[in-house]
């Protein structure tokens, strides 16, 4: 008994709700779970409508029910409370009379009674059931609470997991995706390439052509300068030719005409004279184009001096040397605008030279 009272005081404060129609039954209850259960919370009820309004109302650990009452008796008010989802886990302990038949005790069992209690009620008996009750709900009480925090935490890890598979679902879209777009790459890159390697190629191929032309440029160039070497050799042999050819006829006609002027002067009318004169200006015109022709085959052996030349002294030179007083004042000559020159004077002379003689 002492063993029995020191494990029940290991239990903390237990509610228990006592249904019987007897007050005196009600006391004697309520003295033997004080005796043992010093920090209990007893409450009791008369009536089926009252207890059941105090088990509704309060979270019991135990309820002891006598089942012979008025009104609402302890079948009724045994299935109320196990058909309640709030409170049917709370156990109920009928108290039964000593001579109950088997019938009532299977009637209230499976009406959802978890133990029977003979009255008398034996003290040691109710405190040993009551603590078995008790310890028996408090553990599914704790079998409940831990399985309602495993469902939480599950939950909570299936949507974390949830969550996870669809960052993952996210992650490999966007991977699909990047490889798609790294596929297309590739493939731009490699037409790219291509590209480049054919544009390399027509490179190489005009790079090439170009080292082909000229090849054949320098070739012609040089089969031109052959050409044009020997064509001023042959231009300059004949302006020799033609210079020694011509000077002679160019002379007798001047010497001729000479003697014509001296000899024969008193004898000629004006007309004749002016003739003359007209015969000797152009055989001294003729001996000029022939020197200038000399002078124009060698332009090409001619090294260059270049210097600072006033160009309008120089025009008004070769102006007045290559006319004579009758045609200076038949030509209107004006310069405007001259500016200085930089050049052989030498060429630039002859230049001149051959634009005036033309004009």
């Amino acid at each position: 008994m002492d063993k029995l009272k020191h494990t029940q005081r290991e239990l903390p404060m237990i509610k228990i709700l006592a249904i019987d129609d007897n007050a005196d039954n009600l006391v004697v209850l309520k003295a033997m779970l004080t005796a043992t259960f010093p920090d209990v919370e007893y409450s009791s009820a008369q009536t089926g409508i009252e207890g059941i309004t105090l088990a509704r109302n309060e979270q019991f650990d135990v309820i002891l029910l006598d089942l012979v009452m008025p009104g609402i008796d302890g079948f009724e008010i045994c299935r109320t409370i196990k058909e309640d989802p709030d409170f049917h886990r709370i156990p109920v302990i009928i108290l039964t009379a000593e001579r109950s038949d088997s019938s009532s005790r299977i009637k209230a069992l499976q009406l959802g009674a978890d133990s029977f209690l003979t009255k008398p009620v034996v003290e040691a008996e109710l405190i040993a059931v009551v603590s078995t009750m008790v310890r028996i709900k408090r553990s599914e009480d704790l079998v409940r609470q831990e399985k309602e925090m495993l469902e939480i935490a599950v939950a909570e890890r299936t949507e974390m997991l949830q969550l996870q598979l669809e960052e993952l679902k996210r992650t490999e879209r966007e991977l699909k995706s990047s490889f798609r777009e790294l596929e297309k790459t590739k493939m731009a890159t490699m037409n790219l390439l291509e590209d480049l390697k054919s544009e390399i190629d027509q490179r190489k191929a005009a790079e090439e052509g170009v080292i082909k032309l000229n090849e054949e440029l320098e070739q012609r160039v040089m089969e031109r300068t052959i050409q044009f070497e020997e064509a001023n050799k042959e231009l300059e042999a004949f302006s020799y030719s033609v210079s020694h050819d011509l000077r002679a006829p160019l002379r007798a006609i001047d010497g001729f005409t000479r003697i014509l002027f001296e000899d024969y002067f008193p004898f000629l009318d004006d007309e004749g004279k002016r003739v003359c004169g007209v015969i000797q200006e152009n055989a001294i015109r003729m001996g000029q184009l022939i020197d200038d022709l000399l002078a124009f085959s060698r332009l090409n052996r001619t090294e260059l001096h270049f210097t600072k030349i006033n160009m309008e002294l120089l025009a008004k030179n070769v102006f007045a040397e290559n006319t004579n007083d009758e045609e200076k004042q038949k030509i209107d000559l004006k310069f405007e605008h001259f500016f200085p020159g930089m050049g052989d004077p030498v060429l630039l002379r002859q230049v001149l030279v051959n634009i005036v003689g033309n004009a």
